[in-house]
């Protein structure tokens, strides 16, 4: 007697389970492709250096003994 299901049925179930995994793919390289677009025509500003954040603080008195 034949046990188990026929061949039509275990390659739907294969491609079925195919399908997350292509879904998957498809929105990592959609996601890397729209991303250097949009870096090709907006590119980010420069990020400011630590140095730079420290020019705009307020100054600060330096506390001696002798005060």
């Amino acid at each position: 007697m034949h046990s188990g299901h026929s061949y039509a049925v275990q390659s739907a179930a294969f491609y079925l389970a195919l399908i997350p995994f292509i879904l998957l793919f498809t929105m990592m390289f959609g996601a890397r492709y729209f991303e250097g677009l949009r870096r090709k025509r907006k590119p980010l500003p420069p990020r400011p250096a630590i140095a730079a954040i420290a020019a705009f603080a307020p100054p600060r008195r330096v506390l001696t003994s002798a005060e």
